[in-house]
């Protein structure tokens, strides 16, 4: 990819947002212009203010929930939008949720097209439900149903919308995590809208009352909060393991620093990442390791003295972490972040013995329409101290001559999984989307994710687990040809790509590597054996994207899974097969 199109391609997605937040907010406040003269429907008349109040907590409260590379955000939002809509007009209802969110996000200083998208997004929630209410019947039983099927709606709709301004930014979601976010967001709405409607009633019947439903509002929070903190604890604490046991595994110190680079562009759902090896102050000159955007691999570039002395006063006057912009930095840094098409980074400082500062770790340009919030910095903080540590001044000053040796390896590890050794996700999309460029031939992509893998762990460690994954990954390199391509894409789900294989022979080759995977494995203390569920999906070259196929291979493989296990699903967009 040239230089030219690394820089013009974030603008243009940046454009292609802002169009769909144009959209949103038009249609949106056409639809609340329009039922703008409606309601209110009750004696009780909320002022603007308390609206707003009511809405500045819960966006206060908002519980933010991962899927790899992606994120929904799970609020409380549809209590005060239910009740203020049975009360109110959806005009003030827009202006008073507007208001609160707006001072809500000022201090945080957030990038113009995410306070775009979180305004039109407002915009469009209150827009849904209040033509579910002025379409429907609103009174009695008939009420329940109209907000409810509103409020679902709503939360349909703006997680679809999510998705697409995702893949606008340039995130790719399977539909297999858009079924769970959407599951997930359908679920909290539901139970939001059950106790909206309550307090409409209670209200209605007595507004002093409605500080009785104070008590299990709070207590939702505190379950939404409690589950979402210890699932991120969990992903977190196994980022730095996997993040230390690179480092520590790599034959070179480099080489390891570019396969945390390539993992934290997933854990960050990030577009860049890189590390800035900063000169001594004896002098020398200092080096950069980029990973992004996309498969983008910059390796030995040297930081310019100037950079680097501006990297040094930057982390050494403040030594946590720091989002900035280019438009924070004045100098030759701001113009190197400009240049380099960063919108928004994170930069931690590599630390090392004494107060010495190793370098810099940098992660910049979050996916989607949510910046890098709290939790993000805390942990690019610690990833940064355990690498400095792991590292140490002396060995990475001798690396630094190795580097320039050790450039295949570099590449290698960026889009390798360091513990099997196979391609990672990265490689493997790539090489998916080399083979649909081809004039002719064909293109199978197998999704494999493994059967009750979780207990592995859990009864034998995660040592015996890593043993697991490593037999699967010899067991995918004996079973194929030399040019397929096995890869891990994280955790126990694995890959397969296979070209120019005619589609009677695909079953054959599901059924060899089922028939591998029965061999027992000898772990510390047991013997087990695998099991798997696969999703198969084919296209002739030029038929489709790349995504697109990868998309029904993940949907196959759902299939599989929901099916009993244990066995392999076929998409095909003539003849779809199911076989155990």
């Amino acid at each position: 990819m040239s230089r030219l199109t690394r820089l013009v391609r974030p603008h243009l997605r940046t454009l292609a947002l802002w169009a769909l937040i144009a959209a949103m907010a038009v249609g949106s406040m056409a639809v609340l212009t329009a039922l703008g003269g409606s309601g209110p429907r009750s004696r009780i008349d909320l002022p603007w203010w308390a609206l707003a109040v009511a809405f500045a907590v819960t966006e206060r409260c908002i519980v933010h929930v991962h899927f790899r590379r992606s994120s929904h955000a799970l609020t409380l939002g549809e209590l005060p939008l239910l009740v203020a809509l049975a009360f109110d007009a959806p005009l003030k209802v827009a202006l008073a949720w507007t208001i609160a969110l707006v001072v809500v996000l000022a201090p945080t200083r957030p990038i113009p097209v995410r306070l775009a998208y979180n305004l039109a997004n407002v915009w469009l929630a209150t827009a849904v439900v209040a033509a579910a209410l002025h379409l429907l019947p609103t009174t009695g039983a008939a009420l329940c149903a109209a907000a409810t099927a509103g409020v679902l709606a709503a939360s349909a709709i703006t997680a679809l919308v999510l998705s697409l301004a995702m893949a606008l930014s340039g995130e790719h979601m399977g539909l297999r995590r858009i079924r769970v976010m959407l599951a997930m967001g359908v679920l909290v709405s539901a139970t939001n809208a059950s106790l909206a409607l309550a307090a409409v009633t209670v209200l209605e019947a007595d507004p002093w009352a409605g500080l009785l439903l104070l008590a299990p509002t709070a207590a939702i929070y505190v379950a939404y909060r409690a589950y979402t903190k210890q699932r991120r604890q969990h992903l977190e604490l196994e980022f730095l393991y996997d993040a230390g046991r690179t480092l520590v595994r790599a034959d070179d110190s480099a080489a390891g620093l570019a396969g945390v680079l390539a993992m934290a562009l997933e854990t960050f759902r990030a577009e860049i990442a890189e590390v800035c090896l900063l000169p001594s102050q004896d002098g020398g000159e200092g080096h950069r390791i980029t990973v992004g955007p996309e498969r983008h691999v910059e390796v030995l570039q040297p930081v310019a003295p100037e950079v680097a002395a501006a990297l040094r006063a930057l982390v050494a006057d403040d030594p946590g972490t720091q989002v900035l912009g280019p438009d924070d930095l004045d100098g030759p840094l701001g113009a190197r972040l400009a240049g380099a098409g960063v919108q928004e980074t994170m930069i931690a400082p590599l630390p090392g013995e004494r107060g010495m500062i190793l370098g810099t770790m940098m992660v910049a340009n979050r996916g989607g329409a949510t910046g890098f919030g709290a939790d993000d910095h805390r942990l690019l903080a610690t990833l940064a101290a355990h690498t400095g540590s792991t590292l140490g001044q002396d060995q990475l000053e001798r690396r630094v001559v190795e580097l320039h040796e050790t450039k295949e390896q570099l590449y290698h590890q960026a889009f390798h999984d360091p513990l099997t050794g196979l391609a990672n996700r990265l490689l493997f999309n790539d090489r998916v989307g080399h083979a649909l460029a081809r004039r002719n031939g064909n293109v199978i992509v197998m999704y494999i994710d493994l059967d009750d893998f979780k207990p592995v762990n859990d009864t034998y460690g995660h040592e015996a687990g890593d043993v697991l994954l490593c037999a699967v990954g010899e067991r995918l390199r004996d079973t194929l040809r030399p040019a397929d391509t096995p890869a891990r894409l994280g955790g126990d789900e694995f890959a397969v790509l296979l070209t120019d294989v005619a589609a009677r022979d695909v079953p054959t080759v599901a059924d060899r590597i089922m028939r591998s995977f029965a061999k027992p494995v000898e772990l510390a203390d047991a013997t087990t054996r695998i099991a798997a569920s696969m999703g198969i999906a084919m296209a002739d070259a030029g038929s489709m994207p790349a995504d697109e196929l990868l998309r029904n291979a993940d949907a196959a493989m759902y299939v599989a899974k929901r099916g009993g296990k244990r066995g392999y699903a076929i998409s095909e967009q003539e003849a779809p097969a199911v076989a155990a």
